[in-house]
């Protein structure tokens, strides 16, 4: 490793099979994966998806939050934020 290691952005080497990289690491990059394929797919139909993560969800078109098997509200992400004590927010 030397002091440009820090510069090579994506190029950097994480070690054969991403040993270098934590758990945690390896997750954020297999959901973004996962997430991109997602957004691929969802042109042009409906698509219901259901997630935990904000990432997820932030850019759908409506989304429903569930409480007890009941959606208790629903908007954009947007819209939901405005009200502080939403069950979204």
């Amino acid at each position: 490793m030397d002091e440009n290691d820090d510069l090579l952005g994506l190029d950097t080497m994480v070690g054969e099979h991403g040993t270098q990289l934590s758990g945690g690491q390896k997750q954020r990059i297999s959901e973004r994966i996962v997430q991109d394929a997602l957004v691929n797919v969802m042109v042009n139909q409906t698509t219901v998806v259901v997630a935990h993560r904000l990432t997820t969800i932030r850019n759908a078109d409506i989304i429903a939050v569930v409480y007890q098997g009941k959606i208790v509200e629903q908007g954009t992400h947007g819209e939901l934020i405005k009200d502080p004590d939403g069950a979204y927010t």
